[in-house]
């Protein structure tokens, strides 16, 4: 009785739940061919208001239900006219939907769809992604245990908008043959002369198992204008403009920023994505996916995806671009295309070509990356002493030094002949008086020498600085280039300062165990050297590049006058591996001297320590696998990157040779980048450092301050020099750019470009007791003090220090001012508790 009761109910129940119901299926097809439609969009209305939305399988079948009573129905597919009819009944199956032609339904639908109200759920568009996302791992490349194949890359950057006013100038008159050259831009109407050109061929290694990749670069060659800029430093930076793309990952980084990919897990939250219509590439049969980003200004790709109709869901080819309010910097426009081929169940690249329009302050360039590959092979497995090399980077002996026979027989593309004439041009070029003067000038700017034969004169932008101890101080310095010797280098410098009316120099000898081919510090490095030096310095002036003496950084608030003068004689060794991995040995002979408001005095004064005698053996490891720098001569900057950066710091000072310490140091530094994609990016650097044994404040850890009126990311900018010394130490320093995701949501404001900024910065130490001065201890070295005899130096022993900032980045695109507060020690004298700073930068 009781089962029966159940069985009524449960009938009643669902009887209730069909009459509530709308059910349709059938197949959709093309009325003049008869053949199947497949992703055609379905929408179940009422009153006008849509209930449900569908898309026909691949087959042109489809199902479409809703919960409430519908009215109507429409089918649509961009390239056909719209079918639809009323409905009469609740249930309709086995349904033939016959749809007709119209060329002119395209464009109308997708400005229909791009001004409509977009909605994710029943959005037929969005099963499609979905069903793609679904599959991308297994169509992906990377679901291969092992694959191998070679690379051919050929990248080129041109004057943008070249006339025939500039063409026909006087000043040319000799120069016809390169405006012969002159080509139209992909992206627009302009006419493009290429002034760089260079190719690379690679053989590239996958193993799934680690995730390890290894390159192995067979051949490269470029224009002789790299003789003049550094090329590795050159390929680099144009990496940040055209790297290359893999679509099937989560972020692209491009234009030094990461995009999240339209195929990203995340991408259907990001993106709008619509259908368009049925297509052939080839002989495969795709439905084209077009998208955007779902805010304008935020960093986000707008193009097409070609979906293959096989059930594999595989993108047989991509079209990315930029929205133009997108709010990056420089960029007029921009273009990335992929073409894909079906080979043993995964999807491989044959082509990428990625083009861009920049504008640059009036400088127009237009930069192409055209990267061919094949001879791909699958599941060969190799060594493991193959792939856990730590050099997964590698140039084969005579990469650089390939005929041109070899070219024309190994290249997977023949060039064209505007890639010819570009080769051509440079070398008649290089024999043309002006055009040698226009480099040398590039050089002097971008790296800061002046070349004059074998010497080169500089760096230029330390000719001329001041202090408070030196007064006007000028320099002039030079080293040996390639033309003396491509093994044996000698630099140095001489300085004199008007206010202490002293001499100040260097020189210094290195020889390299590698034939170098543009200068001594050329990566990677395996060098040793020997030097010596008398020069001022202000311990804990912390520079990532250059050195103080800039003419730039003779601006400062407050009193640089705690300067002490250092004799060192240094011996060193440094070799760098492939993979970022350094290592440098150190021996040195240090002696210090006070200088005018520093002193070297006991506690109780009774003991002028004079000179400083400082012997020591230093050590430093650093690794950083995947960075990119830019290096200007001796000193490197990094590129954006988003690999950890690790350096271990170890050095001991001994009693020998006269020493007056003995003592071991220990510092290890971390740092990361990482990007959040729209929300912008950040910037964590955590370091922390011991000292065992007693030393002075000198030779202690000095906290690195910034009293410059440029803001400093690496430095506490409201610290005043040699404020705060420990000899233990952690320190944490974060920096946040958001990239305008708040700003670009404000009418008005979003046209601005600004760039919201933060900065959180702090350090906890202190001095242990043994190397405190105070009673009891009046023969330690006392800490400085100021003319009324109060401190100026302090431990961090009454908790951290602590300063944070917030910003404004971009603003006429290159400048950022930030109000920064300090939070502590307040009472130390001379302190500023808040400041604005400035910081110009080039940035995308």
């Amino acid at each position: 009785m009781l089962r029966n009761f159940c069985l009524t109910c449960l009938l009643l129940f669902s009887l209730v739940c069909v009459e509530g119901q709308t059910v349709l299926s059938g197949c959709v097809k093309d009325a003049d061919t008869e053949e199947v439609l497949p992703y055609v969009n379905i929408v179940l209305y009422k009153n006008g208001k849509m209930l449900s939305g569908a898309i026909s399988n691949e087959d042109g079948t489809f199902t479409i239900q809703s919960k409430r009573n519908a009215d109507s129905v429409c089918f649509s597919s961009i390239g056909y006219r719209y079918e639809g009819f009323v409905l009469k009944k609740k249930t309709y199956e086995n349904l033939t939907i016959k749809m007709r032609t119209d060329v002119q339904i395209l464009q109308s639908t997708t400005v229909t769809a791009e001004r409509s109200r977009y909605k994710r759920k029943g959005n037929p568009a969005v099963e499609l992604m979905k069903k793609v996302l679904e599959h991308r791992d297994s169509n992906h490349i990377s679901s291969k245990d092992f694959y191998e194949y070679r690379s051919h890359q050929k990248t080129e950057i041109s004057l943008l908008g070249i006339s025939d006013s500039l063409r026909y100038n006087r000043m040319f008159k000799n120069l016809q043959y390169v405006f012969d050259n002159v080509n139209t831009s992909p992206l627009s109407d302009k006419s493009y002369l290429p002034v760089y050109f260079t190719e690379q061929l690679a053989e590239n290694y996958y193993r799934k198992r680690t995730n390890s990749e290894k390159n192995m670069i067979i051949a490269q060659q470029e224009v002789e204008i790299s003789k003049f800029l550094d090329p590795q430093s050159l390929e680099n930076l144009l990496s940040e403009i055209v790297d290359q793309v893999d679509i099937y990952e989560n972020k692209i980084h491009i234009l030094s920023n990461d995009f999240l990919s339209p195929l990203s897990a995340s991408g259907v939250l990001l993106y709008h994505f619509f259908l368009g219509d049925t297509v052939y590439l080839g002989e495969e049969q795709c439905v084209k996916l077009l998208f955007n980003p779902s805010n304008a200004r935020d960093i986000g790709f707008s193009g097409t995806l070609w979906i293959s109709l096989d059930g594999t869901y595989r993108v047989v080819a991509a079209d990315l671009g930029i929205h133009k309010k997108s709010g990056i910097n420089f960029v007029e426009a921009l273009s990335i295309k992929h073409d894909y081929e079906y080979r043993e169940g995964v999807m491989i690249k044959t082509r990428e070509d990625i083009c861009s329009e920049l504008s640059i302050y009036g400088l127009q360039l237009f930069v192409r990356k055209k990267t061919l590959y094949d001879n791909y092979v699958f599941d060969k497995q190799r060594d493991d002493a193959f792939y856990s090399s730590y050099d997964l980077t590698e140039r084969l002996p005579g990469y650089n030094k390939k005929l041109p026979n070899w070219w024309t027989e190994n290249r997977i593309e023949q060039l064209t002949e505007s890639e010819k004439r570009t080769y051509e041009n440079s070398a008649r070029l290089n024999n043309y008086t002006a055009y040698k003067v226009i480099l040398k000038t590039v050089m002097a700017f971008t790296s800061g020498y002046v070349e004059i034969g074998k010497i080169d004169l500089g760096p230029i932008e330390n000719t001329v600085s001041w202090n408070d101890v030196e007064g006007l101080r000028l320099r002039v310095g030079g080293k040996t280039n390639m033309k003396f010797n491509k093994n044996l280098f000698f630099e140095g410098f001489l300085a004199y300062g008007f206010g202490d009316e002293r001499f100040k120099f260097r020189t210094k000898a290195m020889y390299n165990f590698a034939d170098k081919v543009y200068h001594q510090w050329e990566f990677p490095k395996n060098l040793i050297s020997l030097s010596y030096e008398e020069n001022t310095n202000i311990q804990g002036q912390h520079l990532l590049m250059g050195t103080p003496d800039r003419l730039f950084l003779s601006f400062n608030r407050g009193s640089t006058d705690k300067m002490s003068f250092d004799k060192t004689l240094r011996l060193e060794y440094e070799y760098e591996t492939l993979s970022q991995m350094s290592f440098k040995v150190g021996v040195q002979y240090k002696r210090q001297q006070a200088l005018d408001n520093l002193v070297y005095e006991s506690f109780d004064g009774t003991h002028d320590f004079g000179w400083i005698n400082n012997p020591s053996i230093d050590f430093e490891f650093r690794y950083a696998k995947g960075e990119k720098f830019y290096q200007q001569q001796q000193y490197r900057m990094t590129i954006n990157t988003t690999a950890p950066i690790f350096t271990f710091n170890y050095s001991y000072g001994t009693k020998l040779l006269s020493g007056d310490w003995s003592y071991h140091s220990l510092k290890a530094v971390f740092q990361k980048r990482f990007y959040l994609w729209t929300f912008g990016y950040g910037d964590i650097a955590l370091e922390g450092g011991k000292i065992f044994g007693q030393v002075p404040f000198p030779l202690m850890f000095v906290h690195h301050a910034n009293q410059n009126w440029a803001y400093q990311d690496e430095a506490f900018n409201l610290m005043n020099y040699y404020e705060f010394v420990s000899d233990t130490y952690v320190q944490f320093m974060f920096n946040y750019n958001f990239n305008g995701v708040i700003l670009n949501r404000i009418p008005l404001i979003n046209k601005l470009n600004l760039r919201e900024c933060f900065a959180f910065k702090t350090v906890w130490g202190g001095v242990a007791k043994d190397n405190m001065p105070g009673e009891g201890k009046g023969y330690l070295m006392d800490f400085p003090r100021d003319e009324n005899g109060n401190y100026t130096t302090f431990a961090l022993n009454n908790g951290p220090y602590i300063e944070a900032n917030i910003g404004l980045d971009n603003i006429f695109k290159v400048l950022r001012l930030d109000y920064v507060r300090r939070f502590t020690y307040l009472d130390n004298p001379n302190i500023a508790k808040w400041g604005i700073r400035f910081r110009l930068r080039f940035t995308f």
